[in-house]
């Protein structure tokens, strides 16, 4: 009983420590009323590289299938009988005023 008693009282005293630790890391920051600058730049610079990382791969991912399909618009085939349609949707005309205000927005 009174091993488990040390063992308890031990363990409260490493969480202790570690309270006093993260404390005494906080006074030491904050000890001229602002934090290290050092640090703060250093806490900065890695967030800033998380995100630009994160942003670089999400336009990895996404402008490839959103620049094809907006790129679709400029794909007309042209049938026999003289008439062009888009090849995406070929129920607009390539020469009608919808097809002109869309090639117009993505230009």
């Amino acid at each position: 009983s009174d091993s488990n008693s040390d063992t308890i009282s031990d363990s409260n005293s490493d969480a202790n420590s570690a309270t006093l630790d993260v404390e005494d890391y906080n006074n030491e920051l904050y000890s001229n009323g602002s934090m290290d600058i050092e640090i703060a730049i250093k806490k900065y610079d890695n967030i800033l590289n998380q995100h630009v990382w994160l942003l670089l791969f999400l336009s990895y991912i996404v402008l490839p299938p959103v620049s094809n399909r907006q790129l679709q618009i400029f794909d007309c085939i042209t049938l026999n009988s003289g008439e062009s349609y888009i090849r995406a949707d070929t129920a607009i005309s390539c020469h009608s005023k919808e097809y002109y205000k869309f090639k117009n927005i993505i230009i």
